[in-house]
């Protein structure tokens, strides 16, 4: 939904006596998706066009999207979290230089930074940091020092990984622009109240994209290579994982803006009637095995006074794509 207030202001005898304010009120009815796209290897692929996408809801009939563009410089709100429960102690000692130099050239001022640092138990800065050096450098060594006993095995209370995402992702949810979680982590959680598949389906629902960066040499928690908790957590969010070592963190993390500022957004008209709860949105484009990842697929319900208002302008129903017959999952609720 898109409400658009426009000011009019009358010109030449207008000017010296003001003309009446005309507000018009506009039901565009459009979802935007974030969409990442690489290629196999997870390297840059040359721009695609609108006519390149296909979308399908539910696995009904594939549709094309009406407008593509890229991100660009849309704000991106960045959560930081360390979590130091070993096993990444270089990349430890190199987070907080390789936070601080993506300040100015690849975060902006319209950007917002939110630290996290798990050491017995999980820390975060009050308010948004500002996208300067300095703050950020700060911001970052605050949490980092509070690894150390949970490095050293003096917590009552082992790291709690998906629990901590969970919190983050819900901080994040607060805040518009584009919202991305980075976790500086090995993977291991222990004991966590809400598993990582919950925690995948709950960061679709708020719309975060959820990546992490590891050690090159750091083998991850999962049953089979290539489906690590971690990786499958990050792929279903609309992220994935990328492994640095403390002397690139830097230019992993300016690679991680890149890949943000160069994503798709995909617009495309709202299905009229669709039901309540969490909708499967599949995302494809015509390059052979591209890395594809949607962030945040669940559609807000038409809002029933807006839409069958005098002054609203109603979308076609003939550009609206069909909504397949799979049922739709509730959303999780909220971490407290």
């Amino acid at each position: 939904m898109l409400l658009a207030g426009l000011v009019g202001v009358g010109w030449g005898e207008a000017q010296q006596t003001a003309a009446p304010v005309t507000t018009l009120h506009v039901y565009a009815s459009q979802i935007e998706v974030a969409v990442l796209v690489l290629s196999g290897s997870k390297e840059r692929l040359p721009p695609i066009e609108a006519k390149d996408f296909s979308l399908r809801f539910d696995q009904g009939p594939g549709f094309r999207p009406n407008h593509v563009r890229r991100e660009g410089e849309d704000p991106i709100v960045l959560g930081l979290l360390v979590v130091g429960n070993g096993g990444e102690g270089e990349l430890l000692a190199a987070v907080s230089a390789a936070t601080a130099s993506l300040a100015p050239e690849s975060l902006h001022a319209q950007d917002r930074v939110v630290v996290y640092g798990w050491g017995c138990r999980l820390n975060r800065t009050l308010a948004p940091v500002p996208v300067e050096t300095e703050s950020l450098r700060s911001a970052v060594e605050g949490a980092v020092p509070k690894q150390a006993a949970a490095k050293s095995g003096g917590c009552k209370d082992p790291v709690q990984l998906w629990d901590a995402m969970a919190v983050a992702v819900h901080d994040l949810s607060r805040y518009g622009g584009r919202r991305v979680l980075l976790a500086v982590t090995n993977g291991d959680d222990h004991g966590s109240a809400t598993g990582w598949a919950k925690l995948r389906v709950f960061a679709e629902d708020q719309s975060v994209a959820i990546f992490a960066m590891t050690g090159p040499d750091v083998q991850l928690p999962g049953a089979v290579v290539g489906e690590e908790d971690l990786s499958m957590l990050c792929e279903g969010s609309g992220g994935l994982v990328m492994r640095s070592s403390g002397r690139r963190m830097g230019i992993a993390m300016g690679r991680l803006v890149s890949m943000l500022r160069e994503s798709y957004i995909v617009s495309f008209p709202r299905p009229h009637g669709l039901p309540a709860g969490h909708i499967d949105l599949d995302i494809s484009v015509h390059r052979v095995g591209a890395f594809v990842r949607p962030t945040g697929t669940s559609v807000p319900l038409e809002d029933a006074g807006v839409a069958g208002a005098a002054d609203t302008i109603a979308s076609d129903p003939s550009k609206e794509p069909v909504v397949g017959r799979r049922r739709a999952v509730k959303p999780p609720v909220p971490p407290q």
